[in-house]
């Protein structure tokens, strides 16, 4: 049994260890959202070459304006012109709104108290092995 143990507690050290290096990797490759934000909406616009987007992306105070559609061929990504100001006493514009809208993501389940709480005990045993008792030398 307690062989069992440690094969699991090996597995787990070795998956935070992954997890790890990959958020590393992860956070080293990521550039600015504006960059981020622009390259998905390139791929989206390279596989439809009828749509053009025009965009404003806000990072904390800077906000950039960007064009990106297709020119010779080419999907490209330019700097695009402000938007006019709304007029006084003029409504703002409208996009029509699909009737049937649904959110794009699912509300997280909420994980039982029997599995909470297997869990905390999993985690102590991680941390202290020495909590399942002295070692009896393997009998």
């Amino acid at each position: 049994m307690r062989g069992e143990l440690d094969d699991a507690l090996a597995r787990m050290e070795r998956r935070e260890a992954l997890q790890r290096r990959l958020a590393q990797e992860a956070a080293a490759r990521t550039g600015s959202p504006v960059d981020e934000v622009t390259e998905a909406v390139q791929r989206v616009v390279a596989q439809h070459p009828a749509v053009a987007v025009t965009m404003w992306v806000a990072d904390g105070p800077k906000i950039s304006a960007v064009h990106v559609a297709w020119e010779d061929g080419a999907v490209t990504v330019r700097p695009a012109a402000e938007p006019a100001l709304p007029v006084a006493g003029q409504p703002p514009h409208s996009w029509p709104m699909s009737v049937r809208t649904v959110p794009g993501w699912t509300v997280a389940e909420e994980p039982s108290p029997a599995d909470a709480a297997a869990a905390r005990v999993v985690e102590m045993i991680r941390r202290d092995p020495s909590l399942l008792g002295p070692d009896d030398g393997g009998r």
